[in-house]
């Protein structure tokens, strides 16, 4: 490429990174400072001691400015590590090691690049856990979180391997159409660590036993049976270890699905709260919604990637990089994805917030207790320090569930 045009590319390189920051940082002030959205407050009756939530509202002030730092950090640090020559310098350090062959130079660079991203964030979570802490929300130590941290690292290296290896063999073998076998490749894996994840993934971070307590079994499998949902196990992790939040999560595909408790909801909870939060779970079983998740990354993944393959053809040769094959490119690939994952934010939690409001709905007919419902969900935001007016911008951009006050008052609204 003439000096000429790669100057052009390089500017328009320049020019989208600083409109992403400019936008991040618009988007950014609109989420600290922006109007709190019209949900309705939680009724009084719910609230209880008035004073959490003003430290909840004070805790998620502190929040959103750690994470607006966290989404602005990952790309900064990509193209930097582009712009100034970093990728190449490290792909040219490890030839000079001896590592030339493709599949060692790839797992090589993954694993400095993955290790070094991991570094750089680390101190973000440890102020999260500092807050935590200071919020009483947590009493982990140090040395218990790094451990966290580390078992973290290793399953984001083996990930990260197996999509990288697969990923640069397709762009070494099928240059011009490597993003269609890819975008298949992706949505496989997807399927497979969704079905591993209560298997091999959770164990890494909990010890998870089935529900011990029969009776409260036999009610949530009867409950199961009436909204013609099956239910062969209730699963608890001992998240208590971590922290003092109540949670429950819906998982798995196929054999390996099941519902899980963490233990601070049967420490705290009476039998009809938890009996609505599991049905709000099996809601997403009845609404299919982990294989409507799937889907969409199916149909998204080719399209996503065909971006890709066409981006670096015309940002590869301003940087250096020989081509897309050149494991000097992962780190712009990386950062095409992250900006692109960004774009999408909005629409991917538009859509998972319609979820948990069909899950909602759900657990309010499967349960025929709205009232129930109402306390169930005011008590969780209690105990998690859960802004239950936040910001409209936050719910309607960075939300992935309706805010409370708004899931409370459309409980109340169906079943008054």
């Amino acid at each position: 490429m003439l000096p000429a045009a790669v100057a052009i590319e390089r500017n328009r390189m320049r020019a989208l990174v600083v409109g992403a920051c400019v936008a991040g940082i618009v988007l950014g002030l609109g989420w600290l400072l922006g109007p709190r959205t019209p949900a309705p407050p939680l009724p009084s009756e719910l609230v209880g001691d008035g004073d959490w939530l003003a430290r909840a509202e004070r805790l998620s002030q502190y929040r959103r400015v750690l994470s607006l730092v966290s989404l602005a950090l990952t790309p900064l640090a990509l193209w930097l590590f582009i712009r100034l020559g970093w990728s190449t310098a490290l792909r040219d350090w490890l030839a000079t090691r001896g590592i030339t062959n493709p599949w060692l130079l790839v797992a090589a660079f993954t694993i400095i690049l993955v290790t070094a991203a991991t570094l750089l964030t680390l101190p973000l979570g440890y102020i999260g856990l500092a807050l935590r802490r200071a919020y009483d929300l947590s009493n982990e130590s140090t040395s218990a979180w790094l451990i966290r941290q580390g078992k973290a690292l290793g399953v984001s290296l083996v990930t990260t391997l197996i999509v990288a290896q697969g990923l640069y063999w397709l762009l070494r073998t099928l240059p011009s159409w490597w993003w269609v076998p890819a975008a298949a490749g992706f949505a496989l894996l997807t399927i497979a660590l969704t079905y591993l994840q209560p298997y091999v993934i959770t164990p890494i971070f909990f010890t998870q036993r089935p529900l011990a307590d029969e009776s409260l079994r036999a009610d949530i499998i009867a409950l199961g049976e009436r909204s013609g949902v099956p239910i062969s196990e209730v699963y608890v992790i001992d998240a208590s270890r971590q922290g003092n939040e109540g949670n429950a999560y819906f998982t798995g595909v196929g054999g390996a699905t099941r519902v899980v408790l963490y233990d601070t909801l049967l420490r705290d909870y009476e039998r009809d709260e938890l009996l609505t939060i599991l049905a709000h779970e099996l809601g997403h079983w009845h609404y299919h919604h982990i294989w409507q998740g799937i889907a969409l990354t199916a149909i998204g993944a080719p399209i996503g990637l065909l971006i890709v393959h066409l981006l670096l053809q015309r940002l590869l040769p301003a940087w250096g990089i020989r081509d897309p094959a050149d494991i000097a490119s992962l780190p712009l690939i990386l950062l095409i994805v992250t900006l692109g994952s960004y774009l999408l934010l909005p629409a991917q939690n538009a859509i998972s917030r319609h979820w948990e409001r069909q899950a909602d709905r759900f657990a309010i007919a499967a349960t025929g207790d709205p009232a129930a419902f109402q306390r169930t969900f005011a008590r969780l935001a209690r105990q998690n320090l859960a802004d239950p007016t936040p910001p409209r911008l936050i719910e309607g951009v960075f939300g992935t569930h309706p805010a409370i006050g708004r899931r409370v008052a459309d409980a109340h609204a169906l079943h008054p």
